[in-house]
């Protein structure tokens, strides 16, 4: 979604978050807003995988 507007981005998470209710996604993203809807971040710091707090 990094080529889109935030207005289409914003369009197309709330389609995935509303079709994932009883599911686990794995959602890769460079901008934070794309992943505000997800219940866990983690991130890749100094080459470890780290809960975001």
């Amino acid at each position: 979604t990094s080529a889109l507007d935030n207005e289409s981005e914003a369009k197309i998470m709330n389609e995935i978050y509303d079709l994932s209710k009883d599911k686990t996604l794995i959602i890769i993203a460079h901008r934070l807003s794309t992943i505000k809807g997800c219940d866990k971040v983690y991130r890749v710091k100094n080459g470890a995988i780290c809960l975001q707090e």
